[in-house]
Formats: structure tokens, sequence, C-alpha cells
């Protein structure tokens, strides 16, 4: 929890903020933070800490099995959903797509390219990856996503597309899975959110599997 935190702010979090954000006392955190700081997780520097080389290399290669695994659910969401189907992750303050299918058969549909990256805080998909991670609990946005499971956007990143998304928990950079579509009136969150929602926990389930197999 706590790397994973540190892992969203680029810019590092001092001691107090990170208890404050997590509800763990100061003296818990800066052990945690000296037992990461010793297996290269973390480097404090003038009292912030910040991810490390080690965090890094890992979260390097979560990323491509999170991809692994995802690939054939996001086949069979942009199939059934006759959308576009995405994966996105974290990047600090943004959301970078990893791994698009786009829905077969279809002459018009929107692209959502791999390599696409913008705001958190922008389109269904960058919600949703916020509400992956444990934060701010005055965030009241990622808040009600994580209680409805879903997160929907119309015309943020592009007039006319249309967004579902449904955060994938558990992993360090923070994950999710979402279709795009053309607009609501085709593709409507009540419809498209179960199908999104399935899609994030098998990939969940999955990569939480791969986790313990590792350790």
């Amino acid at each position: 929890m706590v790397l994973s935190l540190i892992g969203a702010n680029p810019d590092g979090l001092r001691i107090t903020e990170i208890a404050q954000t997590t509800g763990i006392n100061r003296s818990a955190v800066g052990r945690i933070l000296a037992a990461l700081e010793a297996e290269g997780y973390v480097v404090r520097r003038n009292g912030v800490a910040v991810v490390g080389y080690e965090a890094a290399r890992l979260a390097v290669h979560a990323r491509a099995a999170l991809v692994a695994t995802a690939r054939p659910h996001l086949e069979h969401l942009a199939s059934v959903a006759n959308a576009t189907a995405a994966l996105s992750v974290g990047i600090g303050d943004e959301v970078e797509c990893v791994e698009s299918v786009e829905p077969p058969g279809s002459l018009i549909h929107v692209a959502y390219c791999p390599g696409l990256r913008h705001p958190h805080d922008r389109g269904a998909s960058g919600r949703a990856v916020r509400a992956s991670l444990p934060g701010d609990p005055s965030d009241a946005e990622s808040a009600r996503i994580r209680r409805v499971g879903f997160a929907a956007s119309s015309g943020e990143l592009q007039s006319g597309a249309y967004g579902v998304a449904a955060p994938v928990y558990g992993t360090p950079m923070g994950a999710s899975i979402a279709v795009i579509g053309l607009d609501d009136s085709v593709m409507s969150a009540d419809t498209t959110a179960p199908l999104v929602q399935a899609a994030a926990a098998l990939t969940q389930n999955l990569t939480d599997r791969r986790s313990d197999t590792v350790l």
C-alpha cells in the first residue's frame, strides 16, 4: 500500500503525508520505509520518499505481465461490446494506454492507441486508474468510482467519444480496462459497465495468481 502510494506520486511523499493518507501512524510508516529502502524499492532524499530502482524494474515486468493477462479479456470485451477495448496504466499524474483491441468487423469505431497519454483526471480510463490506487480519502470522485465499480465519460478526450472504465486493483502502477465507443446512445453505461467490470475482475484475479506464484 505504501509503495503503491509513493509510486503514484512522482515528486515523492514525506512520512507525514503517507501517514495522513493511509491512516498508518508515523512510527510504523518510518519502519516500512526503512525496510523498503534497504531492498532498493524506495530512496529518501531530504526527507522525501521516491520510488527506487528495484521498484521501477519490477514495474516494467509487472506491466508486461498485466498486458499479457489482459489481452484475451480485451479481445472478448471488444467483440461483445462492439467497441474498442483498452488497458491503461498510471504514469505519475497521467495514464497511458498500453494495449487496445478494436471491435472485429466494425467499419467505424474509435481509435485508442497504445502510447496515448492523458491526465488521470480526464476520461473514464484516467479516473478509473486513479480509483484503483490507494489515495487521498478526500478524493470523493475516486471513492464514488470504487463504490459503483466504474467510471463513465463523454467527449472529455475527443468530441463524440464515450467511455466506460473499471479499475483493475492490486497493480503497483494503477490500471483500468475500458471500452470506448462513438456516443452514449450506441453504448450505454447500464449495458456496458457490467462487461467492463467482468473483464477488469478477471484480469485482476489472474494477475494476483501470477504474483502468488512468483512469491
